[in-house]
């Protein structure tokens, strides 16, 4: 892992470096937790994706997600962004799109109580399908809020192979490790967001 992201700073844009500057992952926090091979796969391919759209005087808003969706297809550093699903109607098996998807449909559709109602989630996708409604794809919302200045952050920047692998006995070990390595540089970036004026 420290081999991976040993220049990390060299993979962020030029106007985030004095945001950065003196902050790090926590290298000494991986121990022997977590030690990826060079083929093990990490997700998503490019971590630092979400600082590329926005400079740091651009961001209004951090949106906190937890860590990487655990499909290469579906990762896009983002938090939150499915990014192989275009559109809501397909977030039945993703817990946080489908309520995104709700949140969303009430916004524009007041009154329908997609959100809370029981069986909101059934009622609404029927709903997009039937095309009674209609929401924006989900990579033109992404790109709305981030347009907005809205850092769309995940607290851990990372996921291998081994951290969402359903049968493998360190999967905690590897997920917790991730975590613990990415922790103070992402506490620190939003201290220091909100530090902006």
């Amino acid at each position: 892992m420290q081999d991976r992201f040993n220049e990390w700073l060299d993979r962020f844009p030029e106007p985030w470096h004095h945001l950065l500057d003196d902050l790090d992952p926590a290298y000494d926090a991986i121990g022997q937790a977590i030690d990826i091979d060079e083929q093990e796969r990490v997700y998503p391919d490019d971590p630092f994706t979400v600082f590329a759209r926005l400079v740091p005087d651009q961001v209004r808003v951090i949106l906190l997600g937890e860590d990487p969706y655990p499909e290469v297809n579906r990762a896009t550093g983002r938090a939150f962004e499915p990014g192989d699903m275009p559109c809501w109607q397909d977030a039945g098996d993703v817990p946080s799109s489908r309520r995104l998807a709700q949140q969303l449909a009430d916004y524009r559709y007041p009154g329908r109580d997609y959100a809370l109602s029981p069986g909101g989630w059934q009622l609404l996708r029927e709903a997009l399908t039937a095309t009674e409604i209609r929401l924006p794809t989900t990579a033109t919302t992404f790109d709305h809020w981030e347009a907005q200045g809205v850092l769309l952050l995940n607290t851990v920047l990372t996921a291998s192979e081994n951290h969402i692998a359903e049968g493998d006995p360190d999967r905690p070990k590897h997920r917790k490790a991730h975590r613990s390595f990415w922790a103070p540089l992402i506490q620190g970036i939003c201290r220091r967001l909100a530090e902006l004026d």
